[in-house]
């Protein structure tokens, strides 16, 4: 059972904001042998060996879960100018939309166990149904069509 993280997508209005913003950090890591994108923390998590291998970042964005990353690796590094240590969280640059899921607000990120964790979309990883697009479907429609069983 894999542990995961849930992060706060600040001052991010979309999933389509989010997207933008994270592409633009994405870069190529020889070590993974594959494109991954960084987000930088103060603290490293002291339930490292939980989270890697199989744990997600999950980002929620206006309240919601709405999308997760799959961690690649956690790295602690020291800055050289002013010696004080943080943290990358490597992830997986592909956003996989999830079950919207309300979640309140908190500093940083916090711990999801597996079993609370919001599931994937229906549709695999692109998230679509029908040619549409679920991630940008309006939070409120899609609680009123999993409320129906819909989704």
């Amino acid at each position: 059972m894999a542990l995961h993280l849930t992060k706060i997508a600040y001052r991010i209005d979309a999933v389509e904001d989010l997207s933008l913003i994270l592409s633009a950090r994405r870069e190529y890591d020889e070590a993974l042998g594959q494109d991954v994108v960084r987000i930088k923390t103060r603290n490293m998590p002291r339930r490292v060996d939980e989270l890697l291998p199989g744990g997600s970042l999950y980002w929620i964005v206006k309240g919601f879960v709405r999308v997760r990353q799959s961690l690649l690796g956690i790295d602690r590094v020291t800055d050289p100018e002013s010696g004080k240590t943080f943290c990358w969280f490597v992830v997986d640059p592909l956003l996989v939309p999830t079950v919207p899921t309300q979640r309140r607000g908190h500093q940083g990120w916090r711990y999801l166990v597996d079993d609370d964790a919001p599931a994937d979309m229906p549709g695999g990883q692109s998230g679509e149904i029908s040619g549409e697009t679920l991630a940008e479907m309006p939070v409120e429609m899609m609680l009123e069509l999993k409320e129906l069983g819909l989704l």
